[in-house]
């Protein structure tokens, strides 16, 4: 769990833990939507 879960702070994480092009699935929390593709 993230204490911070802003875009700002979420994004550098993913960034560095997800392969490009993977397609995952979340919670739904409106913060992913906001996220580059």
């Amino acid at each position: 769990m993230l204490e911070n879960v802003q875009q700002k702070t979420i994004e550098p994480i993913i960034r560095a833990c997800v392969a490009e092009g993977t397609r995952f699935y979340t919670d739904e929390y409106d913060i992913y939507a906001r996220l580059p593709a």
